[in-house]
């Protein structure tokens, strides 16, 4: 009885192990195959949004599944921008597992730096936007977020479906209580990660940026290009404007 005890705890072993190795196979090879299609999808997908808002970019592989489109921005107040993909793992088993069971999504960032020629002109406040159903994002950052008064939009939606937090009201009310911005962010909720402006820590780190979920849905993805654009130019036109014109007067509320 002892030895079919053992016998059969070794072939569950040995099932196992050959259960792992066959999984690291064919994910492997499926993935391998099924990864240039995607990356070639996403970059094609997101190229009619970038038309008119960058002269022009390049791409620059990371690695396979981390890519970045290094534009050249066509608004004058904006220094630098990118796009960067973050495709989810289609090569190794594990990762695939856990993927299917966080429902793991590719993911787009848009980030950007404000200024003009070769000088850059860092925010002088925060701005927060993260959906409430991203529990991990406030929680990881809570002891930050904690010191930041909540901001009150106009639209009751926004304000029960997402955290809004700024440093400086008068500089964020103007678009932050747009009956335009409230559209966007309704469309893009079951999408968007989250939206930060916050003066950088490093040399590195972007000015302003967002991230949200890649989707095959053209409406959604347009919505998350225009609400990244549209906070863009709010602030290239009220804070980062052309030296040597008149400084804009503020949008006013809708």
């Amino acid at each position: 009885m002892a030895n079919l005890v053992q016998w059969l705890e070794l072939l569950t072993s040995y099932g196992i192990l050959l259960f792992l190795l066959i999984g690291y196979i064919v994910t492997y090879f499926r993935g391998s195959k099924e990864l240039p299609k995607a990356r070639a999808k996403i970059i094609e997908g997101v190229k009619p949004h970038l038309k008119g808002r960058v002269k022009k970019f390049s791409i620059i592989e990371h690695t396979s599944e981390n890519l970045e489109l290094k534009c050249e921005p066509k608004l004058v107040g904006v220094r630098a921008l990118s796009l960067f993909i973050t495709l989810k793992s289609r090569t190794a088993f594990h990762s695939v597992l856990i993927g299917k069971l966080m429902h793991d999504t590719d993911k787009i960032i848009l980030a950007l730096k404000f200024g003009r020629n070769s000088q850059l002109v860092e925010p002088d406040h925060k701005l927060y936007l993260v959906p409430y159903r991203n529990k991990f994002i406030i929680r990881r950052r809570f002891d930050e977020f904690v010191k930041i008064d909540d901001f009150q939009t106009k639209s009751k939606w926004v304000n029960e479906h997402y955290m809004v937090k700024t440093t400086s009201l008068g500089q964020t009310r103007g678009l932050l209580n747009q009956k335009s911005f409230h559209a966007l962010l309704k469309k893009v909720e079951s999408h968007l990660v989250y939206i930060l402006l916050s003066p950088p820590e490093s040399p590195t780190e972007p000015h302003l940026q967002m991230e949200f979920d890649y989707t095959d849905d053209e409406e959604i993805r347009k919505a998350c290009f225009d609400l990244f654009f549209m906070i863009t130019e709010y602030y290239e036109t009220l804070k980062f404007y052309r030296p040597g014109t008149r400084k804009p007067k503020k949008k006013k509320s809708s």
